[in-house]
C-alpha cells in the first residue's frame, strides 16, 4: 500500500540526506505495514491554505522497513525508512 504524508520542512531535508531514518506518525486508519511505500510532501501549517497546510512542491518517497510503538504515545508508531529517494510509479 502507498501513503501520501505531510512532512514539516524542519524534518524533510534530514530524511532526504539520510540523517533521519525514522519518524513517529499517528497510526490512524492508514494501518501502516512493513513494505508499504510513503511519499513525504514538504510543507508547513498555514491557516490561509485549503487543508491548513502549504506545500513547497518538494517530495521524496521511501519504503517502511520497520514499525515499532515502544515509547510512543498510544495510537502512534515509529516508522523506520529505507530506500529513501525511490521513484514511485502510480498505476491508474
Amino acid at each position: 500500500m502507498h501513503h501520501d504524508l505531510k512532512q514539516f520542512t524542519d524534518h524533510f531535508q534530514p530524511i532526504v540526506d539520510g540523517r533521519m531514518k525514522a519518524m513517529v506518525r499517528r497510526n490512524d486508519d492508514r494501518n501502516f505495514q512493513v513494505g508499504d511505500t510513503v511519499t513525504l510532501r514538504e510543507g508547513e501549517p498555514d491557516a490561509t491554505e485549503e487543508g491548513g497546510f502549504k506545500y513547497t512542491e518538494k517530495e521524496v518517497s521511501a519504503v517502511i522497513t520497520y514499525i515499532d510503538n515502544f515509547g510512543c504515545e498510544p495510537g502512534n508508531v515509529c516508522l523506520s525508512l529505507g530506500r529513501v529517494g525511490l521513484t514511485i510509479v502510480h498505476k491508474d
